[in-house]
Formats: C-alpha cells, sequence, structure tokens
C-alpha cells in the first residue's frame, strides 16, 4: 500500500511539472530586441533575428538577399503566411549613420510577432487583419556603412576597404567642403552615410537619365557619391533583385 501512495505522489508531481511547462510556453517570449541603447549593431540585429525566428517558426523566414564588400550578409524577413499573394516590403538603415531605424524596425517586427494572435482592433486580431499579406523586411540595407559609423576604422574587415575610407577621408578634406564633421578621422566616421566603398547607395539606383544626375562629389565619399556606374554596389543590387 506504502508503495502505490508513493506511485500516485510521484504521478501528481510528474503531472504538475509538464502543466507547469504548458503553461510556460504560453508566456509571451522575453523581450528579445534590447532598445535601451542607441548604438544597434550588426551583429546584434543578426543574433536578434535568428532568435526571433526560432521563437516564432510558423511567422517568421530568414534569408539573405545577397553580402556586402566586406562580407556582412544583407538579411531580410519574410513575416507573414509563406503563400501571401500580397507582399510589403520595409526597409531601413541604408545610410550608415542613420542606425536608428534598424533597431525601429526590429522592435517593431518583435512587437507585432509577440502579439500577432493577440493584438485587437474593433474586435479583430492582428491575424485576422494579415490573411494574405506578407512583409519582407530588410532591416540593415548597409550594415558595412553602420558599421563604420559605430566603430570607425577598427570595423572594417578589409584592408583594402580600409584604404579606401581613408582615401575618401583624404579627398573629403580636400575637396569636400564638410570641414565641420573633419576635426578628427574618428568625428569623420561617425557622419559616414556610405557604404564601405564610399558610394552613397540612395544615389546608386539606376533611374532614368542616371548619368546626367549630377550630386557635388565625383569621387569616393562619406557622402552624395552615387558611384562609377548605376546599380554598382553589392547592396544596391540585392535589394533591386529582391524587390
Amino acid at each position: 500500500m506504502q508503495i502505490k501512495k508513493m506511485i500516485a505522489v510521484l504521478l501528481v508531481v510528474l503531472l504538475l511539472l509538464v502543466g507547469c511547462d504548458t503553461e510556460a510556453e504560453k508566456q509571451p517570449t522575453p523581450n528579445v530586441v534590447d532598445t535601451s541603447k542607441a548604438d544597434y549593431t550588426y551583429e546584434e540585429m543578426e543574433a536578434d533575428l535568428f532568435l526571433l525566428e526560432r521563437y516564432y517558426p510558423d511567422l517568421l523566414r530568414v534569408s539573405t538577399a545577397g553580402r556586402t564588400l566586406d562580407g556582412r550578409e544583407i538579411y531580410y524577413a519574410e513575416f507573414g503566411a509563406a503563400d501571401a499573394s500580397r507582399r510589403i516590403m520595409i526597409n531601413a538603415g541604408i545610410h550608415g549613420r542613420e542606425y536608428m531605424t534598424p533597431l525601429t524596425v526590429m522592435d517593431q517586427l518583435e512587437y507585432y510577432l509577440t502579439h500577432y494572435h493577440a493584438l485587437e482592433q474593433n474586435g479583430t486580431s492582428f491575424a485576422d487583419r494579415m490573411e494574405g499579406i506578407a512583409f519582407c523586411i530588410v532591416p540593415m540595407i548597409n550594415p558595412d556603412g553602420i558599421t563604420i559609423s559605430q566603430k570607425g576604422l577598427d570595423g572594417i574587415r578589409s584592408d583594402e576597404l580600409r584604404q579606401a575610407v581613408l582615401q575618401a577621408y583624404e579627398n573629403d578634406k580636400k575637396y569636400g567642403g564638410y570641414e565641420q564633421h573633419y576635426n578628427s578621422l574618428s568625428e569623420y566616421l561617425v557622419m559616414w552615410k556610405a557604404n564601405a566603398r564610399g558610394v552613397d547607395l540612395n544615389r546608386n539606383f539606376g533611374i532614368d537619365g542616371w548619368a546626367k544626375v549630377k550630386t557635388g562629389v565625383s569621387y569616393p565619399s562619406s557622402q552624395k557619391y552615387k558611384g562609377e556606374a548605376p546599380n554598382s554596389e553589392p547592396e544596391t543590387k540585392a535589394l533591386i533583385a529582391l524587390t
């Protein structure tokens, strides 16, 4: 009889433990994206994307659209049904020094993932509103430029690209007319907008009449240089192909 009681107690304990696990699984996942600091890095974004994909495998799929000159992946995340007939693209981080936008997009992505089934407006859940719709999110188009702005020369892996950035600094000091940012190399790099080759990606897309567009800078620079040819940069090509 004593053995039967012990077995019964053990079974109750096991059932309670299973119940606890089940309840724990129902709880919201912990906050992944850290919004407590402004310098949201490429490495943090990369880790956050794969962690969110692991937490929400039915809602999020992470892929890469290409690779930068300095060997960083240009990630994109598909949020919503894989077979959605309507797709909306959101992208951020095309300028190096504007790295608040990737953090904002990643924070918004986590919010909607977390509240996908619970968020309601006028009695309709966000999941219902997204039926047949998926978002394609490119949170950091220019990870090389963002890394340069955040970490300076130490953030560049390639010796060739490091020399290209130094040459852009010398040229900008001589011709650029942005003297307020050039008191030192470190101050200059904080204001970096371009990719690692000194091309302003916003100006590199091959619009009609691209060759006649004047940007005021005819050499690789921290900003405004449109490149030697339209769509010449890997980041530009990746975004065009993905679109």
